[in-house]
């Protein structure tokens, strides 16, 4: 099994980015030396819609593709809100994915490969009281791990398939932002004052992306 890793508070993140920018050498002992005159830059990120459902991961390796959670390997017998059951029955979609993933990272398969497709399995009925109700469960795919690298998602344009219901979250509106690392707190600020969304971006980042599939497949209709 190949987890995925915890996602850090924003506290971590100030004190890395900043540890990293005071960082001058090691000392005789080996132990880090900073200074804390040296300038803390400022930092883009980008942000993405937050999907209320399960973490799932669809995982390629030596010994074929299988199925997990965020805890645990996935069975028929021992599933996660019908993750492995969805999936198991399109194989051959998942094989052609990972192939294009593989040509657009510009990595070689071999009998040691390990691709991992972490997403969030949501829709339907997998979460109660959320927006994502109102549409059918799909497996929104936020990181590819091969062996031991990650991947941008956002430059992989392969993350999709209609029949096994599989998305990118590039497909649903994302949100850049500026954070000087001097003044942290400013960018808190901001996110606790930006107005929130009049229509459920997912919702439009699905009609969107059923459109761009079908394009894909069948050319313009």
């Amino acid at each position: 099994m190949i987890p995925f890793p915890s996602i850090k508070q924003f506290r971590d993140v100030i004190r890395n980015v900043r540890n990293k920018a005071h960082f001058v050498g090691l000392d005789a002992a080996g132990e880090p030396v900073y200074d804390n005159r040296r300038p803390v830059l400022a930092l883009r990120f980008r942000g993405s819609v937050k999907l209320h459902g399960s973490n799932a991961a669809v995982v390629f390796g030596p010994s074929g593709i299988g199925f997990q959670s965020r805890e645990r390997v996935l069975t028929l017998e021992d599933d996660n809100f019908g993750f492995h059951a969805h999936m198991s029955g399109h194989m051959d979609e998942l094989r052609r994915i990972v192939g294009l993933i593989a040509t657009q990272a510009q990595v070689s398969l071999s009998s040691d490969t390990q691709i991992v497709m972490y997403g969030e399995w949501c829709g339907g009925t997998i979460q109660k009281k959320v927006a994502l109700t109102r549409l059918p469960t799909m497996f929104v795919v936020f990181a590819v791990w091969i062996d031991g690298n990650w991947y941008d998602v956002d430059t992989l344009d392969c993350l999709i398939s209609e029949p096994a219901r599989i998305r990118s979250i590039a497909d649903f509106p994302q949100y850049d932002m500026v954070i000087d690392f001097a003044q942290p707190a400013l960018a808190q600020a901001c996110w606790v004052t930006s107005p929130a969304p009049s229509s459920c971006a997912v919702r439009q980042g699905w009609r969107l992306a059923r459109r761009a599939w079908a394009r894909a497949s069948y050319g313009d209709v």
